[in-house]
C-alpha cells in the first residue's frame, strides 16, 4: 500500500472504489430485476454507490492537485 497523500495511494483508493462501485451496480441490477425488489435495500445500495461516487470524486480531485502542485514545483526549479 502506498503511503497517504500520494498520487499512488489515491490512484488505488479509485482503483478499490471502482471495484466497490462496480459490485454496488450489481447488487442494484440484481435487486431490481426481482419479482419483488425491496426497496429498502435498494435504497441503502443508492446511499452506498453515492458516498463510493464521492470518494471517487475527491481522490480524483487529489490527484489533479498533486499532479498541479508537481509542475508547478517544476516550473520554479
Amino acid at each position: 500500500m502506498a503511503q497517504y497523500g500520494t498520487i499512488e495511494y489515491y490512484q488505488e483508493e479509485i482503483d478499490n472504489k471502482e471495484i466497490e462501485k462496480q459490485i454496488l451496480l450489481n447488487a442494484l441490477i440484481f435487486e431490481a430485476r426481482k419479482d419483488y425488489p425491496n426497496f429498502e435495500i435498494i435504497d441503502t445500495i443508492a446511499v452506498k454507490l453515492n458516498d463510493v461516487n464521492n470518494s471517487l470524486r475527491w481522490a480524483s480531485k487529489e490527484i489533479i492537485a498533486l499532479n498541479e502542485k508537481d509542475k508547478s514545483e517544476e516550473n520554479a526549479d
